[in-house]
């Protein structure tokens, strides 16, 4: 019980501090948002938002790749433009 205890203390700790920090940043940007907003999860900036869609549509596309829906498209190198210079001429 103490091990609960103490995450769920953790957890508050976490939420409270991340709070304050977007409450902060919104200040800074000149944003109007309360705290109470951010806290209760009716604020998530758009950063996350696109990170979440990206990785779901990620997991998604994996998923499929691997159970047989889609496949993986490969293309040879050469029509890959390189970083690297074309290997000289042996004349």
């Amino acid at each position: 019980m103490a091990d609960k205890a103490a995450f769920d203390l953790a957890i508050q700790k976490r939420d409270s501090l991340l709070t304050k920090l977007l409450s902060d940043i919104a200040d800074v940007l000149k944003v109007k948002i309360a705290q109470l907003d951010i806290l209760h999860g009716n604020y998530v900036p758009q950063g996350w938002v696109n990170d979440d869609t990206d990785q779901r549509l990620a997991r998604t596309q994996l998923l499929n790749v691997l159970s047989g829906r889609a496949s993986l498209s490969i293309r040879p190198a050469s029509t890959v433009s390189s970083p690297f210079p074309p290997p000289p001429d042996n004349q």
